[in-house]
């Protein structure tokens, strides 16, 4: 169960490192997720700035938590709890029906969307199972090296089916239609 605890670490720590690096990398990066939060509908304008440091904080302690703490139990819940608190101020606005984009990783500007809320109750997952599988069996202890690097390997896999769930939706669906799309004349 080493592996399990181990793959769930790194998999959080990708996806939280991922997420704060894309929101501060440019300026313009930085002001698009300060207006993202505006856009829910319930945060005042000059409330997003502080909003928007503390966002990117806590994710940045998140994954230090994981990557420093021993046993990483309490890394795990706050990024369990820090998730649940994201996804129901997402919740909120769209209960509102506000349209929200999600500027989760940064650049892309994605409508708020069942996929999202799968998303953040999959990292909710892993981060309960992470926190399980610590309190249950314990931290990493030593793992041979192809186990090691088959744990890499699926924490990898995990993380970019998160950072690039959109893409790969797009690739096995293809665009979506609005309703003011038509389909091309044959």
């Amino acid at each position: 169960m080493a592996s399990v605890e181990f793959a769930c670490r790194l998999a959080l720590v990708i996806v939280f490192g991922a997420a704060a690096v894309g929101k501060v990398r440019t300026a313009r990066d930085r002001e698009a997720f300060r207006m993202s939060l505006v856009s829910l509908g319930w945060l005042a304008p000059a409330a997003a700035g502080p909003v928007a440091v503390a966002v990117v904080t806590a994710e940045m302690a998140c994954a230090f938590l994981l990557l420093v703490v021993s046993p990483p139990t309490f890394g795990f819940v706050c990024s369990a709890l820090f998730l649940t608190v994201l996804t129901a101020g997402l919740s909120y606005s769209s209960l509102r029906h506000v349209q929200v984009t999600c500027r989760c990783f940064g650049g892309r500007d994605t409508r708020v969307g069942a996929q999202q809320f799968a998303r953040n109750a999959a990292l909710i997952l892993v981060a309960v199972v992470g926190a399980l599988s610590v309190t249950l069996h314990g931290t990493h202890g030593p793992m041979s090296g192809v186990a090691r690097l088959l744990t890499v390997f699926v924490a990898a896999i995990l993380a970019l089916g998160v950072l690039y769930g959109e893409e790969l939706t797009y690739l096995v669906r293809g665009p979506e239609r609005t309703a003011t799309q038509r389909p091309a004349a044959r």
